[in-house]
């Protein structure tokens, strides 16, 4: 089976955490994490390297939401080595109550 190309863009870095435990979930099989975040957090960056010491990170500019950063995971990676991707990001529910 190839890889599974896993998308993590994390926005709010407070909820890395339970991301993180997503991610685990599936390391029975092989995956190429690429995580993108739109400023450095030194102690997120660090726990991803710790736990996943392939993955590619990247700081992006701040647009286009979480849809820009996939685009540009899209971009610079070949497809046709993927049967399966995995997008995942942080999101906070805003009560507007």
């Amino acid at each position: 089976m190839k890889p599974i190309l896993v998308h993590l863009h994390v926005y709010y870095p407070h909820l890395y955490k339970d991301l993180k435990d997503c991610l685990l979930n599936i390391t029975t099989h092989k995956i190429d994490l690429f995580v993108t975040m739109v400023e450095e957090h030194p102690e997120v960056i660090s726990d991803i390297k710790a736990t996943f010491p392939n993955a590619k990170i990247e700081i992006l500019e701040n647009k286009g939401f979480d849809i820009a950063p996939f685009i540009y995971v899209l971009n610079n990676v070949n497809l046709d080595d993927y049967d399966l991707l995995v997008k995942l990001h942080t999101k906070r529910d805003i009560n507007s109550r």
